[in-house]
């Protein structure tokens, strides 16, 4: 079983969002297998996660409004926090999605794709009837 010493010595070991990622995941994880009665305060969690969170590149502007905050404000707590590195979890996301689905754009229009729509038949986009007219046969 996982303990107060393991949860507060986890460390945020670089900038990008893969590592909050990480972090995130390695701290739900090791915050599970800690007995509820266990589990250290709700100031040591906030400050542990200032602490960590404030070198990393992404999160240092929410840190500097959390520990700006009052007292009472709830930017001071880890759900604020937590709340701030979801958000930049999901932008993150969203910016890769966009990247990609830019790129298969790129590759898709170059290589003839037309997706949801075929290429125009000249047989049917013509103008004139593809059906024989009554009397005709083909």
């Amino acid at each position: 079983m996982l303990g107060e010493r393991n949860l507060l010595s986890l460390k945020v070991p670089g900038n990008t969002v893969a590592v909050l990622v990480t972090f995130r995941g390695t701290y739900i994880y090791v915050m599970s297998t800690i007995p509820v009665e266990d589990l250290p305060r709700p100031q040591t969690l906030f400050n542990h996660l200032i602490d960590e969170l404030e070198h990393h590149a992404v999160m240092a502007s929410k840190v500097v409004k959390a520990r700006e905050a009052r007292l009472d404000s709830h930017r001071r707590t880890t759900d604020w926090l937590w709340s701030k590195v979801e958000v930049a979890i999901q932008l993150e996301q969203q910016k890769r999605n966009r990247r990609d689905f830019d790129r298969q754009l790129g590759l898709k229009s170059a290589a003839g794709y037309f997706g949801t729509n075929p290429p125009p038949d000249d047989r049917w986009c013509s103008g004139t009837n593809p059906r024989p007219r009554p009397g005709e046969h083909s």
